[in-house]
């Protein structure tokens, strides 16, 4: 999960960085679903690229 986050926080405005990063140091349980939900809000060619790597 740690390459994909790099790779999210690489890919996402600053704004979905701070925000993620926050919620992933407060909930490390729920990382996966997290990662779902910024997937989701991404474009859709980072979208595709994010879902690969999952």
């Amino acid at each position: 999960i740690t390459i994909l986050l790099f790779y999210v926080n690489i890919k996402l405005p600053h704004t979905y960085i701070l925000h993620y990063t926050v919620l992933c140091k407060q909930i490390k349980e729920i990382q996966q679903i997290k990662i779902y939900k910024v997937n989701r809000r991404a474009t859709n060619i980072k979208n595709k690229k994010l879902k690969q790597i999952i």
